[in-house]
Formats: structure tokens, sequence, C-alpha cells
């Protein structure tokens, strides 16, 4: 299994989310080759005016990337939760690998999605008690959207929430449920490769 993580951690070693997917990652090692490509080493900027007055000229790094994204057979996305969406940093590099040819393919009525993976794992903490899905998680609803362009079929979400609340008893219990949903998405994912799935 090719996994392709695409590591959006501000905080870098200092980030719980960062921990709870490395966490999840080290579960998937021994069966799969991982590649990680850090998002803050990049600091994308989002598209703007001088991006379409050269003719859409993107850096050659995102054609690197966006191939990467396009071949891996999981996809792997950490990052915290920002503002009830990602990180602009992380949004705009899925905005700089989004490129026709690649990770979809235009047509004369409307795009054909075309990565290889089928899922995208999300994985993230949230300082409030938000749920995965519900209406204050902007980030799953844009995920699952951009699914729809590149193909992948379904987010996996691998979380939990009120970090930042003084509860600290049901903080790790929440902690404790999202680290036993790790080794559960991880065993799942190993099954249907094994069966060809």
């Amino acid at each position: 299994m090719k996994i392709i993580y695409l590591n959006g951690n501000i905080r870098r070693e200092n980030s719980r989310t960062n921990d709870l997917a490395n966490y999840f990652l080290s579960l998937l090692k021994e069966k799969g080759s991982i590649e990680e490509i850090n998002i803050m080493d990049d600091c994308p900027l989002p598209k703007n005016t001088s991006f379409f007055a050269e003719n859409y000229q993107i850096e050659a790094k995102y054609y690197h990337y966006a191939k990467k994204v396009k071949d891996a057979d999981l996809i792997v996305l950490s990052c915290p939760f920002y503002d009830m969406g990602l990180p602009s940093l992380v949004h705009a590099f899925l905005e700089n690998i989004s490129l026709d040819g690649l990770t979809f393919i235009s047509t004369k009525d409307s795009f054909l999605p075309n990565i290889k993976a089928k899922k995208l794992i999300y994985i993230t903490t949230r300082g409030d008690r938000i749920d995965d899905n519900e209406t204050k998680d902007g980030a799953s609803f844009y995920l699952k959207a951009l699914g729809k362009l590149w193909g992948y079929q379904e987010v996996i979400n691998l979380s939990y929430s009120g970090t930042d609340v003084n509860d600290v008893i049901k903080t790790n219990q929440n902690k404790n449920i999202a680290y036993q949903k790790a080794e559960m998405i991880a065993k799942k994912l190993l099954k249907e490769q094994k069966d060809g799935i």
C-alpha cells in the first residue's frame, strides 16, 4: 500500500494532532510505504491574480506533489482544526495540487475524478467540543466535496475534541477513544489490502 501523508501540523512535533497521526501511521508502516509531504515546509500561497495573469502557471513542485497524490493508494491528511475548518496553509496547498490532468480531468461538460485512492483519512484535534461532521465542522464537508472532484469516495475522520476545554477527564476519554479508533481503522485498511478490496 502506497500512502501519501499530507502533514499540515502547524506546531509540528508539539502538536496533539501530529501525535495521533504518527500513532496511526505506525500501525500501517510495516504493510506499506509512507511518503510525507510537510505542508509547513512548503508554505503555499493561495491562487491569486498573478496565477490567472500568467496563464495558470503553477510551480513545478505542485505538479510533483499532485502526481504523488494521484498515484497513492491512501491519502492521510493531518492538521489542526482552525476557525471551523482547515488552516489556510493547508487549504492553499490542496488548492495548488488540485490540477487538471492530474487529480481530475476537465471534460466538455464537467470533470472526471483522476486519483487512485478511494479513501482519505482526515486526522485532527479540536479545542472546542465539536464532533465529526456536525455543521460546525467545515473541514470535513470541504474534504468530502473535494473527493467528488478528485475521486476518493470516503473521508474517514480520526479525531478528538475538547483539548482547550477545562475538563481533563473528558478530554482524556475522547483521546483514548480516538487512539482505539486509530487501531480499528488501521486493522480494517490492512484487511482490505489483504483481501484485495
